[in-house]
Order: C-alpha cells, then sequence, then structure tokens
C-alpha cells in the first residue's frame, strides 16, 4: 500500500516505454497535472497518459481513450448474443425463439489499409 502522499500516479508512455511519472496526494490536483502533461506531452511519438488510484491500482482516466469499434461492428457482433441453453441440438436461438437449422453466413473482410477502406460481405 502506499502512504498519501503517494496516491494518485500519473504515467506517461511514449511508443510504449514509460518517459514519465509523478505522484500526488490530492485527487483534483493529480487530474490538473494530467491535463497539463497531455497538453505539454502530446507531442510524443505515440503518446499514453495514465491516472491511477495507487491505493487500489484503479484507472481513473487515460489519453488518448481506448477506440471503440465502429458502430456496425458493434450491432452485428452483439446481433445473436442470446443464447437458449434448452435449445435442441442443431438449432440455436434468436431472441428467444429456437430458429430451425439456418445456416448464418460468415463475416469476411477484404480490407485494403493502402485505400482505407473497409468493406464487408457474406458470401
Amino acid at each position: 500500500m502506499t502512504s498519501d502522499q503517494e496516491r494518485f500516479r500519473i504515467t506517461v508512455t511514449s511508443a510504449g516505454r514509460t518517459v514519465m511519472r509523478g505522484w500526488w496526494a490530492d485527487e483534483a490536483v493529480a487530474r490538473g497535472k494530467f491535463r497539463d502533461w497531455i497538453g505539454s506531452h502530446r507531442d510524443l511519438a505515440e503518446p499514453r497518459f495514465t491516472l491511477t488510484d495507487e491505493t487500489d491500482g484503479t484507472p481513473l482516466t487515460s489519453w488518448p481513450e481506448e477506440p471503440q469499434p465502429p458502430a456496425m461492428l458493434t450491432t452485428m457482433t452483439n446481433e445473436r448474443n442470446h443464447t437458449d441453453t434448452t435449445a435442441e441440438p442443431g438449432t440455436h436461438a434468436i431472441d428467444g425463439q429456437a430458429a430451425a437449422d439456418e445456416p448464418i453466413p460468415p463475416i469476411t473482410s477484404d480490407w485494403a489499409p493502402e485505400v482505407g477502406e473497409y468493406r464487408m460481405s457474406t458470401a
């Protein structure tokens, strides 16, 4: 366990390597320093800033935030997340209703990074 003087820690990494750390007793002061350090050091190579409560290791905030998947992909992955454990083998459940052996097409991709475009098909 850390002392009260070192409760809130900011860690700054550049390209995966730690370049700075700082500890503060007061969360408001640590959050202010967090904001200031982002403003001062955001031009590092692949910067990452994290503010952690050292008493239990809880991350309080980070920058940049973790990227979220596009809404379309989130919808697609959650589309069939209802599992009916009472369904007969060879069937699957869709929103609580068993469906007879309806094939689920695979999701394929032909992503072209040089174009920066994402196309999907169910072929």
